[in-house]
């Protein structure tokens, strides 16, 4: 059974990092699961949850947490087990996933090569920024840059070319050895890169919510606890981008099957009658009307089609030129202001 502590008088935090003076008495408080027995601070959680840990690691990862420890405390201040309390706003998830981190709770978590949670990378961003632990934020900005990088070359995920890579599951589309990252963890994703200037990254991440089900998007999925509801809330604005954005995406996408539906062979091809009637073949027509629904994933891999060699490789080479302008559009289609594409240094 987890302890608890008596409540004693606490002091006021800073709603924002958790500076405190003496106040009124606090509610009982509830061990977490990382409490170092020779720790000599509690960091107590929005709901209660203190873990106990060293102050001397983050005075040394934090200059928020050393100015914060600098400020001298009432001799009332609360205590527990002897050790000086401070409580913050953070989740007991958020909190508990930073402090893990931090005092390198499983060991090498932050080898490269070692894939961590998204919700992890998430709270090394977030929490990282706001306490200025610099070398958290950066490694899970540099994880995340491999899944949406600034070329197309580069952006490898199941809607592109999930057969060539062994992914199996929409659900789970990237296949980087750095992070676990489920596709629907892409509209927490973008609120982060909103909040924290990844313009960079704004452009891909918006391209891969597009793709997601509506009802994700909204927000009426219900698979997310409380903690995670705000974080997975799209501001109205933002939606409207990506719904925008959604429409210019089904246009491309018709324009990418243009050569199919309307039946054209290759200007070079020595068989054109043949290779008409084969893209004007009923079933073949109909597989890519059908499609068009769902044709806002622009920059999957080209569509086969049952022709000569030559009308392939046509079809081949519109199919690539209009998935790079697709590429290039990002920005515009969904009304960003970010420079897009990077140029190269």
């Amino acid at each position: 059974m987890a302890e608890s502590h008596p409540p004693k008088r606490r002091r006021v935090q800073d709603p924002e990092h958790g500076q405190s003076t003496s106040a009124k008495p606090s509610t009982p408080c509830t061990r977490g699961d990382l409490w170092l027995d020779d720790g000599n601070v509690i960091l107590v959680a929005q709901d209660g949850t203190g873990f106990r840990v060293h102050r001397s690691v983050l005075t040394a990862n934090s200059e928020i947490f050393r100015d914060m420890f600098m400020i001298p405390q009432p001799e009332d201040a609360e205590k527990w087990d002897g050790c000086d309390v401070v409580r913050l706003p953070e989740t007991r998830k958020d909190l508990g996933h930073l402090l893990n981190v931090l005092f390198n709770v499983g060991n090498s978590l932050l080898s490269y090569g070692q894939r961590i949670p998204f919700e992890i990378a998430s709270v090394m961003i977030r929490l990282g920024s706001k306490y200025h632990i610099e070398y958290l934020r950066a490694d899970a900005i540099k994880r995340l840059k491999e899944l949406f990088p600034p070329t197309l070359d580069a952006f490898v995920n199941w809607w592109i070319d999930g057969k060539s890579r062994g992914l199996t599951d929409a659900r789970y589309p990237f296949p980087s050895k750095a992070i676990l990252m489920a596709h629907r963890d892409c509209i927490e994703m973008l609120n982060i890169a909103q909040t924290h200037q990844l313009d960079a990254m704004l452009p891909p991440i918006f391209y891969m919510v597009s793709l997601l089900e509506n009802e994700v998007i909204i927000g009426n999925d219900t698979d997310y606890g409380s903690e995670e509801t705000q974080s997975r809330t799209l501001s109205r604005e933002t939606l409207v981008k990506i719904f925008n954005g959604h429409h210019r995406l089904r246009r491309q996408g018709v324009e990418q099957e243009e050569l199919i539906l309307r039946a054209l062979p290759g200007p070079s091809c020595k068989t054109y009658d043949l290779c008409a009637r084969a893209s004007k073949d009923s079933d073949m027509r109909i597989l890519h009307l059908a499609s068009l629904y769902r044709m806002t994933n622009v920059l999957s891999a080209p569509t086969t089609v049952n022709v000569c060699d030559k009308c392939a490789k046509h079809y081949m080479a519109e199919w690539k030129d209009q998935r790079l302008k697709a590429w290039k559009d990002l920005a515009h289609t969904f009304e960003l202001k970010t420079e897009w594409p990077i140029k190269s240094n």
